[in-house]
């Protein structure tokens, strides 16, 4: 996408506040934005297919709020009018009504009564927001069965879907409405109840008996007969209490049959994860697990370099046939039984079994099958969304497409942008410094984008003023943790690129050129996290000032090569004019959240800053020195 949010877990949307692409004023009236990139990026954190028609599809991500296809995944628009809160946690129906919608986010519970095309939030009877954290954070909803189809559950956590847990945010808590999610109370009111501090991760009510509810959680697997009030730890066959993902099997006599996933600990053997199935409620279960192939990396305490399979779905015309994804980093992928678990076989071995991708990661996070056309199913990851429409045995993906070993985005475009720089001689050409997906470039103004450091956290990119074929880069983490924090070079305008720099351990946010510097020797600054600036005089890099400080940008004066200006978080905008000897802060603003920054080329005492406007009075205004 062509216009990011800096930080992957602020508030609201990227079509809505420009930070990075900062022009010389506030942004007021109407501006259109179309997007552009090569599409996919970020994480795919809630897919489903419209209960009745399989060619309605949404993704729910991590950024970007809802985007909707009615084409089959051919093309996806954004659907998020009404929308506050753009981190999607799980997306769910009406068990009578497929038009009324729900969304799971890390803000509370939005409701849509017409297709997902606009929302409005449903928070009454949460706690109040907070400034600075998530108050009411929904990780899942229960839906109720037809036969109370306006009672809803919401799970508290932020677990993205199955996928993360976070301890700041489980509090074993969940509310319940019973009109559509106009009110809310907390319903997990009795005794015995959810360990407090579990993240929920999915919630199911009976298909059939409306007192029965389900949960899964990472302590735990949790059953009620009460409508929620109160709730039982059962782990009787289970080998851990990390329960990821649950699905009733159809057509069973009363529904008493259901499968679970258990999360096995990163790095740890013997392998402890797996799929069980219980024939009795829930009460007990017994492993399914026979065909699986766990890989465990004992070296990692990654979770995502342990097999995994966080969800699990059923065909609903043939209960024998099921389906789950495996989490693990690389081309791990989907799973199928088509005799009740008793086997499994990976449906994903050789790169002929799946299309293309710029970045060759199957991990399927989250598993979705048509309930209308049980042959479709979709995954989405850190990276891409998915398909298949033959029972996973062919994949493709859906949110962007190889043209000429180029990629063009079907409108799903879930990326952020940390920077970007235009060729001086030729408008058409552009680099994008991604994170997540690394550096993307582009000789068409944006049609199509090629792949030139992928997998990469890419914060700040670069071009050498007086030579168009040098660029730097610097970066965050990255898919293959010998690039992390590091600073690449290229010479042949960005088709390539190497380290310059291995870095010490600290994201490097920004890097700036010195042009007056020799040119085969450059003086670059750079800014790194709480160390403050380091300067590369030769071959050395030298700590340059504001000691144990975050720089997030650093611009220097257009006429003046050794006046420096540095924005940092939390302590404001210092400035040196002798390269970094003596630094002088400038006024008193510490600037909440601080973005970018560039000076007024024609006024060089006009300094644009961009903060995330969320709760600061700051947001995209303009400071004169």
């Amino acid at each position: 996408m062509f216009i990011r949010q800096h930080v992957r877990y602020s508030l609201f949307s990227a079509l809505q506040i420009v930070l990075f692409c900062i022009i010389f004023q506030k942004l007021y009236g109407q501006t259109n934005f179309s997007i552009i990139g090569p599409g996919g990026g970020g994480y795919f954190s809630a897919v489903v297919f419209h209960p009745a028609n399989s060619d309605i599809i949404y993704a729910g991500t991590d950024l970007g709020g809802v985007f909707k296809s009615i084409d089959g995944g051919s093309f996806f628009f954004p659907v998020n009018t009404g929308l506050q809160d753009y981190i999607v946690q799980e997306i769910a129906f009406d068990a009578l009504d497929p038009n009324i919608m729900y969304l799971a986010t890390t803000g509370g519970v939005y409701k849509s009564i017409d297709s997902g095309n606009s929302w409005q939030l449903k928070r009454n009877g949460f706690p109040g927001k907070n400034e600075y954290s998530f108050s009411a954070p929904v990780n899942c909803l229960g839906a109720g069965n037809k036969y109370q189809p306006g009672t809803l559950y919401a799970g508290f956590g932020r677990g993205l879907g199955n996928s993360k847990e976070d301890t700041n945010y489980g509090k074993g808590i969940i509310f319940r409405s019973e009109d559509g999610g106009e009110n809310w109370a907390v319903g997990n009111t009795g005794t015995p109840n959810i360990d407090a501090q579990a993240t929920i991760f999915e919630i199911r009510v009976h298909p059939y008996h409306s007192y029965m509810v389900f949960a899964t959680t990472d302590k735990g697997f949790y059953k009620s007969s009460d409508y929620g009030v109160s709730w039982r730890k059962i782990n009787n066959g289970l080998p851990g209490d990390d329960v990821r993902g649950l699905a009733f099997r159809p057509f069973t006599t009363d529904y008493r049959t259901l499968y679970v996933t258990v999360i096995s600990p990163a790095g740890v053997v013997p392998w402890r994860g797996g799929v069980y199935r219980s024939d009795d409620y829930g009460e007990t279960f017994t492993a399914k697990t026979n065909g699986l192939k766990a890989v465990v990396d004992t070296t990692s305490s990654s979770k995502f370099k342990t097999t995994n399979f966080p969800d699990i779905v059923i065909k609903e015309n043939n209960p024998n046939v099921l389906f789950i994804g495996d989490w693990k980093y690389g081309l791990s992928g989907v799973w199928r039984s088509i005799d009740s678990g008793a086997s499994w076989t990976e449906l994903v071995q050789q790169e002929s079994d799946l299309s293309p991708m710029y970045l060759d990661m199957f991990a399927a996070h989250n598993l979705a099958i048509s309930k209308s056309d049980p042959g479709k199913l979709l995954f989405g990851n850190f990276y891409h969304l998915v398909k298949s429409e033959n029972s996973g045995n062919y994949w493709f993906c859906i949110d962007t497409a190889p043209t000429n070993n180029e990629w063009q985005n079907s409108g799903l475009d879930n990326t952020k942008v940390g920077d970007m720089e235009f060729s001086p001689t030729d408008a058409n050409t552009m680099y994008f410094a991604y994170w997540d997906i690394g550096i993307f470039k582009t000789v068409n103004h944006g049609a199509t984008f090629r792949a030139t450091l992928p997998g990469v956290d890419i914060l700040d990119i670069e071009l050498d003023p007086a030579q168009e074929n040098i660029l730097y880069a610097c970066s965050d983490k990255a898919c293959s943790e010998n690039n992390q924090y590091k600073i690449f070079y290229s010479q042949d305008y960005g088709e390539s690129w190497s380290i310059v720099w291995e870095g010490i351990g600290k994201r490097i946010y920004c890097l700036l050129i010195d042009p007056e510097s020799p040119l085969f020797e450059r003086t670059i600054y750079i800014g790194v996290q709480g160390e403050g600036v380091y300067k590369k005089i030769g071959s050395d890099w030298v700590l340059a000032g504001l000691a144990g400080k975050t720089p997030v940008k650093l611009v220097r004066h257009p006429n003046f090569s050794q006046t420096i200006y540095a924005l940092t978080a939390y302590y404001g905008l210092y400035q040196t004019s002798d390269g970094g000897l003596t630094w002088q802060r400038l006024g008193e603003n510490f600037f909440d959240r601080p973005q970018d920054m560039v000076i007024n080329p024609l006024n060089p005492l006009i300094i644009n800053i961009a903060v995330l406007a969320n709760g600061s009075k700051q947001g995209g205004d303009i400071y004169f020195l």
